[in-house]
C-alpha cells in the first residue's frame, strides 16, 4: 500500500487514536499524512526513532535509542524529552498507558545483550518512578482486556496487568509461537 506523501521511504507508522492520520518517519522527520490523503504534515525532527505511539491526549511518544523516551505534540512542535536514560540504557517502543500519567516501554540495560532478555517497565512521567513488570521481553503494548501483550524468543505471550497497581499477576501465557522480530 502507498501512502500519499512518502515517496517510498516511511517506516515506523503509526495511528492517530481517531484514525484520522497516519504518523510515520521519513528522512529525519516524524510526519503525519490524512487517511483521506493529501501533503504530510512534519510533526518534528527526530533521528531513528525506535517505536513510536500516538496516544489520547493527542501525544506523540517515540524511543531515541540511547537518548530516551521523547514526547511531541500531535499538531507538531518542539519535542520534549520524558524518560532520560543511564549508562548506555537504550528504550524502545513506548505507550503512554490509560489516565496519562504512565509510560509503558522497554528498557534494556546496559549490562544486557539482547533485546530479549530487556526489561518490560512501567515509568510515571509526573514522578520519574520506575517499576520493572517483566524481566526477559520486549516490545510490550497494553491492551483494554487488561492484559500486556509482549515477545519473547519468537512467542508472544500475554500476562494480567493492573493499571492501578501497576502490577502483572499470574504468569505468562504463550499465544502464538514463530513470531519475527526485528534484529537487536
Amino acid at each position: 500500500v502507498h501512502v500519499s506523501g512518502t515517496d517510498g521511504a516511511a517506516r515506523e507508522p503509526f495511528f492517530s487514536p481517531d484514525g484520522q492520520w497516519i504518523g510515520f518517519y521519513s528522512n529525519g522527520q516524524l510526519r503525519k499524512v490524512a487517511t483521506s490523503g493529501g501533503a504530510p504534515v512534519t510533526l518534528c525532527d527526530a533521528q531513528n526513532p525506535w517505536g513510536t505511539s500516538w496516544g489520547a491526549d493527542d501525544q506523540v511518544v517515540y524511543g531515541q535509542g540511547q537518548e530516551g523516551i521523547w514526547r511531541v505534540a500531535g499538531t507538531s512542535g518542539t519535542p520534549e524529552l520524558l524518560v532520560p536514560l543511564e549508562n548506555s540504557e537504550q528504550a524502545h517502543g513506548p505507550q503512554v498507558l490509560p489516565g496519562g500519567e504512565w509510560i509503558l516501554f522497554t528498557l534494556r540495560p546496559a549490562d544486557v545483550s539482547s533485546w530479549d532478555a530487556a526489561h518490560i517497565v512501567v515509568q510515571s512521567m509526573e514522578t520519574g518512578e520506575r517499576i520493572v513488570l517483566v524481566q526477559g521481553g520486549r516490545d510490550a503494548r497494553y491492551v483494554e482486556t487488561g492484559h500486556l501483550v509482549y515477545g519473547l524468543n519468537r512467542v508472544l505471550f500475554a500476562v494480567a496487568f493492573d493499571l492501578e497497581t501497576r502490577e502483572v499477576f499470574g504468569g505468562p501465557v504463550p499465544l502464538v509461537e514463530g513470531v519475527l522480530a526485528s534484529p537487536g
